[in-house]
């Protein structure tokens, strides 16, 4: 799998910034080392061979991310971190070697009908002592100077901000939304996620259907989380920095977004009788409801009635609740005093 240092910074096991421990990074020299002293007593054995050599490579490479203060558990995420992020040190050889013993590995203990090539194990084997030898001499030579400045290259491709909205029917989501997009936010919407179902399924774009029929059957399909994880795989494809997902319905839906290591969740809300008015005003079909219509189906989606939908649980997460009961002046106060704690 290829992999993007921005797609592993935003793993929950992926690239991450704590603070530089020597003497682990010495604990992983030492199983280096034991792996280098036991590595040509297994040659009988091509997968143990392989697989002995490989972690020779990946145990030296971490010694050297902990000291500098990296930690990951992804293993292609680290070969590409060595890639992109420490050329001073090592070369394209040091590179390709890793690699390749990366997939000898692979192959042997997963995939038994590919080949493998018994001059790269081989090769990958005597190469991987003087990788071990560099990166013991690298460790032992590098500067706070060095060490902060590829903490800091590495802060500077981790930020990506995602804001959650979650609230009450008509209680201004869109214009927290559009107010964020003025910000820099890019914006994405799960409401839009089910009007191109809808269209796709040729049925009206009512409240009833968008957020019951529709949504019911895209999650019964394919998980309750399914719109916040199409959302979040589409703000890491587009490489996002600043992106605002609008009108959240579950819990699920903010666990996949949760994924982000910078995810708040905003709750909005306001009197019932100001929203229903809202939503009369806007004019879209999804609001030709009666008073208790509206309350009806906002009480089935908020208290999980007779749907998958259960909006309760979504507010009860937010960091954030804003009651937007007042203009868009002071409604862009409070979301600017939003982004002050979390920018």
């Amino acid at each position: 799998m290829t992999v993007s240092i921005k797609w592993c910074l935003n793993q929950k096991s992926g690239l991450e910034l704590i603070e530089p421990n020597a003497n682990m990074s010495n604990s992983y020299l030492r199983m280096a080392e034991e792996s280098l002293s036991i590595v040509n007593n297994i040659e009988q054995s091509r997968i143990w061979t392989a697989t002995t050599t490989y972690y020779i490579f990946y145990y030296s490479l971490y010694a050297l991310m902990l000291r500098i203060g990296i930690k990951c558990e992804i293993h292609s995420c680290s070969l590409e971190f060595m890639n992109q992020t420490l050329k001073s040190f090592y070369n394209l050889t040091d590179n390709k070697m890793i690699n390749d013993a990366f997939k000898s590995r692979i192959d042997l203990q997963y995939y038994a009908d590919r080949p493998v090539d018994n001059l790269v194990i081989e090769k990958t084997k005597k190469y991987s002592k003087d990788f071990y030898i560099k990166t013991k001499d690298i460790i032992a030579k590098i500067t706070e100077d060095q060490i902060n400045s590829i903490r800091k290259e590495l802060i500077k491709l981790s930020f990506c901000l995602v804001i959650g909205l979650t609230g009450t029917h008509g209680s201004g989501k869109g214009e927290v939304g559009k107010y964020l997009v003025q910000k820099g936010f890019k914006y994405y919407s799960c409401s839009d996620e089910l009007r191109e179902e809808a269209k796709k399924l040729n049925l009206p774009e009512t409240r009833e259907n968008l957020g019951i029929v529709i949504g019911d059957k895209l999650r019964k399909e394919f998980g309750k989380g399914v719109l916040g994880k199409r959302i979040y795989n589409q703000i890491l494809k587009e490489k996002v920095e600043l992106a605002v997902v609008d009108s959240l319905r579950l819990i699920e839906e903010v666990d996949e977004l949760r994924k982000s290591k910078k995810f708040y969740l905003i709750y909005i809300d306001a009197p019932i009788e100001t929203r229903y008015k809202r939503a009369l005003e806007r004019k879209r079909i999804t609001d030709d409801l009666s008073l208790n219509e509206f309350k009806k189906i906002e009480d089935k989606e908020r208290y999980g009635q007779n749907t998958l939908m259960k909006m309760e649980d979504c507010f009860k997460s937010a960091q954030f609740k804003l009651i937007n009961d007042k203009g868009l002046n002071e409604l862009h106060k409070k979301i600017d005093e939003i982004l002050k704690k979390v920018m």
